[in-house]
């Protein structure tokens, strides 16, 4: 009986302690979370008789063996390879280096130069700069008489040069004044009380006193140019630069001409080449005088000038090839002229930076203006005609060679055909005797004519800082109707600077 008294006291107590474990664990929330404090790596303690504890890392390695064969298979593959263009420097020119440069000089027949240049700015955006420059003569001259006679002139010209740098293009501008104050000085045979009769005008003769005239001459110009060009770039589909000018000028005889130009060149691709067109349009009018005297016949005189040269350029290993035609066509008040020439070059690179070979067949086409034949020759007559010159055929070779580093060598012959060009004698009147007498004026004839030219020039640098140039060169003129070519450059001229 105590026996089982003792084990129902045991029991009930267990029962007890059940239920308020029960009830402990109903009160009491789970707790989840597991706290990692460091990296778990088991150990295996009892096994002693390795004498080394197991490592779970895998020690062993093995090296499979490849072995490769190619399968002939044609694989298209439709990716094509974009091209890089390589470098290439845009160089800038530095027109005006100096911030300021002032020269002068003394020459023969008294005659004294200088000039001012002044740089205002020059910079990554802008350039902008003028010069002033004069020139002046108060010698005497010996004419075939042995008369000695004043022959002054007084030039004087003033440019103003300015720049605009874009991103991409470039504008820049160029205005320019000349004055020139001379007389003419020459010699003349015509005589005061004799009378004589224009060539030209034979029914009307005139005292030589009214052909003589004031010899005193001036005559001023003005020019402007605009320029517009992108900046050299190979990526670019079209490299361009464009130019518009005007033109004016007038002589104290009263004549006066006007002009402008518009011009420009494209180069672009021409399937795997370079090719471009470069284009030009020209007018000018000559204006007489209000007032003419018996010295003078003036013609009024305007021409329309359009050129338009297409090309391109094929480049081989040693050899560049320039293929292109020039399209010229004018239109003038008393005749209308069209041309076709052949606008081709080529250079081969026999030794590269040694020695190259040139030939070209060209053509060509001046309008011979009135002020360009006035510059050419300021002593021509006031009432001068002027007519343009074509040369429809012009071959030309040449050899550029460089011996070494310091010497270097060229030379190259030439043939050109030209259709009216323009030579100057003195102005003829037929005097009533039938004998010729002569003004202190030119006039310009024209004549077709044949240039064979062979220039040849040597250099010598010594130094970085000294150079000696050599020139020579033949002109060979063969003309139509005339006995020689009066007024243009002599047989040889022979030169070292």
């Amino acid at each position: 009986l105590e026996m089982s008294n003792t084990k129902s006291y045991i029991f009930i107590c267990a029962l007890m302690g059940l239920g308020f474990m029960a009830e402990a664990q109903t009160d009491k929330k789970l707790d989840q979370s597991v706290q990692v404090v460091r990296e778990y790596s088991p150990t295996i303690s009892d096994a002693t008789k390795m004498h080394k504890m197991p490592v779970l890392d895998d020690t062993s390695s093995y090296r499979p063996v490849f072995r490769y064969g190619i399968l002939d298979r044609v694989s298209l593959v439709s990716t094509k390879p974009e091209t890089i263009s390589a470098a290439r420097m845009n160089y800038r020119s530095n027109e005006l280096f100096y911030r300021s440069m002032l020269r002068g000089g003394l020459g023969n027949y008294s005659s004294f130069a200088g000039d001012y240049t002044y740089n205002i700015l020059n910079n990554k955006e802008f350039l902008l700069g003028f010069d002033l420059g004069h020139r002046t003569s108060i010698g005497r001259l010996k004419l075939e008489d042995d008369d000695k006679v004043d022959a002054p002139f007084h030039d004087t010209e003033a440019v103003l040069n300015f720049k605009y740098f874009f991103d991409k293009y470039t504008f820049s501008s160029n205005l320019k004044f000349d004055h020139h104050i001379y007389r003419f000085y020459g010699l003349q045979t015509l005589d005061a009380a004799d009378s004589y009769a224009n060539i030209a005008d034979p029914l009307n003769p005139l005292l030589g006193s009214a052909l003589f005239g004031d010899d005193d001459e001036r005559w001023s110009g003005f020019k402007a140019n605009f320029g517009l060009a992108n900046n050299l770039d190979e990526e670019a589909a079209v490299n361009f630069n464009s130019n518009l000018g005007f033109n004016l000028f007038s002589t104290k005889t009263g004549v006066k001409q006007n002009g402008f130009n518009l011009s420009g060149e494209a180069i672009f691709p021409v399937a795997e080449y370079r090719g471009g067109i470069e284009a030009s349009l020209d007018y000018a009018k000559v204006s007489k005088p209000d007032s003419v005297g018996p010295l003078y016949s003036f013609e009024e005189r305007s021409h329309t000038l359009l050129q338009i040269k297409p090309h391109v350029n094929f480049v081989f290993n040693n050899f560049n090839l320039r293929a292109g035609i020039a399209i010229v066509a004018q239109i003038e008040k008393n005749e209308d002229e069209f041309y076709l020439m052949p606008d081709v070059k080529g250079v081969w690179n026999v030794a590269e930076g040694t020695v190259s070979l040139y030939g070209a067949l060209r053509g060509d086409y001046r309008a011979n203006s009135y002020r360009e034949i006035i510059e050419e020759n300021p002593f021509v007559s006031a009432d001068q005609n002027v007519k343009s010159s074509a040369t429809p055929i012009s071959i030309e070779a040449g050899l550029d060679a460089r011996f070494s580093s310091v010497v270097s060598f060229n030379a190259r012959v030439g043939y050109s055909v030209i259709n009216d060009e323009h030579f100057f004698v003195n102005k003829p009147y037929l005097s009533t005797s039938a004998v010729t007498a002569y003004s202190n004026r030119f006039v310009a004839v024209y004549d077709d004519a044949n240039l064979f030219n062979a220039p040849a020039g040597l250099t010598v640098s010594p130094g970085n800082k000294s150079q000696i140039l050599a020139r020579i060169e033949y002109y060979g003129w063969q003309t139509d109707l005339l006995d020689k070519a009066w007024g243009l450059e002599p047989n040889s001229r022979l030169g070292c600077q």
